[in-house]
């Protein structure tokens, strides 16, 4: 059984317990029998999802929703969820090409529509970083070919200093700049290294882009692709692990019926 399974097993039994009862930590080491060190960092990350709290008295409670709960939009939801992780910029469509999880990559796109509508209108902070995220990727689009990212990858394994940075070894100087002539490279000076390579020091430019430039375009980039991910893996965890109803609406949601507002039975008090 991998770690991973075995977590999922003892944040489920965990789950599936607080919401029949509150507890302190004691009962709840003796009834699930989930270690002690696993079961406080289960708590701790639930609670930061904000599916559990700590009470004054010590004890710990399963949330309670701010709205009264739909089955309905909660089902939503959990039909949305495939839209949400298509939302992130390396999205991988196999988990859900085999087995119970096949879904066609025409309903996961339609999901996605929809999983839009509520990041623009419930959720500012994602929406917020997705556009950063799109704009950047735009910007480093204009600015990079295959050639440039071949190039700079090269230079970027090869940097010494903030400004300097290694190419080669070539056996002569001429080589060096055929290489140069090729991809158009221009720069402030070049010293010979000691392993038969160049330093190349800045500014340094591939035609009209400024190495300097680009890298910070592009850790910027991830920097923002990293936040986001952590943001909607956050949403996916709270869908997965809770009764759970999306912020702002989808033009699905108009078809859900709100009849049924009854708490579910075990969040019952």
């Amino acid at each position: 059984m991998s770690q991973e399974s075995l977590r999922t097993q003892r944040t489920k039994k965990l789950i599936d317990f607080l919401k029949r009862k509150t507890a302190k930590p004691k009962e709840l080491l003796k009834e699930t029998g989930i270690p002690e060190r696993s079961l406080f960092r289960i708590l701790k990350e639930l609670e930061a999802l904000g599916l559990a709290e700590k009470r004054e008295d010590g004890y710990w409670a399963w949330y309670t929703c701010k709205r009264k709960y739909n089955p309905g939009l909660a089902e939503h939801a959990k039909q949305l969820a495939p839209g949400f992780e298509a939302v992130l910029p390396f999205y991988v469509h196999t988990r859900y090409t085999v087995g119970d999880n096949y879904l066609p990559m025409e309903k996961v796109n339609e999901f996605k529509k929809y999983a839009l509508e509520h990041i623009r209108k419930g959720y500012p902070v994602i929406n917020s970083s997705l556009t950063q995220s799109r704009k950047l990727k735009s910007k480093l689009d204009k600015m990079q070919t295959k050639e440039t990212a071949k190039v700079v990858n090269k230079l970027e394994r090869e940097r010494k200093t903030k400004n300097a940075y290694l190419l080669g070894p070539f056996e002569t100087e001429e080589e060096l700049r055929d290489i140069m002539e090729k991809y158009d490279i221009t720069v402030h000076a070049l010293h010979r290294a000691e392993n038969g390579g160049w330093f190349m020091e800045g500014p340094i430019y591939l035609g009209k882009v400024e190495v300097a430039s680009f890298l910070k375009t592009r850790e910027a980039l991830m920097q923002v692709n990293e936040s986001l991910s952590a943001q909607i893996g956050k949403l996916l965890l709270q869908i997965e692990w809770g009764y759970y109803h999306l912020d702002g609406e989808c033009e699905l949601c108009s078809e859900i019926a709100f009849a049924d507002t009854s708490v579910p039975e075990s969040d019952e008090k």
